[in-house]
């Protein structure tokens, strides 16, 4: 049990994806299919974010801080989407950026995380 504490195994440490998979289900009833669609697609930007510049597929969330947002910022900045004239404007980004943002806010309400990321 220290050894899971420790390294964060412990049930009361939550996963982004865990957020992810519970922002989903809480949507799916309350909001538009064009919503829920967008928040989808950003969660994919997340994942490959994790997949190509972090190298996993899921962090705890107490791992998030404002580097791993500006790191997210500067890989959709710098993304560009396959079948697209060009790489996203800065409100396209932006959007995605306010939906992660809505997500980390629910946790931080559902007591997951200690302190808001975006609060600096």
């Amino acid at each position: 049990m220290v050894k899971a504490l420790f390294l964060g195994d412990d049930e009361n440490s939550k996963t982004l994806q865990e957020l992810i998979r519970y922002h989903s289900r809480k949507i799916e009833s309350t909001l538009a299919s064009g919503t829920i669609r967008n928040f989808g697609i950003t969660e994919g930007y997340i994942n490959k974010f994790l997949s190509k510049e972090k190298n996993t597929s899921d962090v705890y969330l107490k791992e998030l801080d404002y580097k791993f947002l500006c790191d997210f910022d500067n890989f959709l900045q710098e993304y560009y989407p396959k079948k697209h004239p060009r790489a996203m404007s800065h409100n396209t980004v932006m959007k995605h950026i306010q939906r992660l943002r809505k997500m980390i806010r629910m946790a931080f309400h559902l007591e997951w995380l200690d302190k808001d990321p975006f609060r600096r």
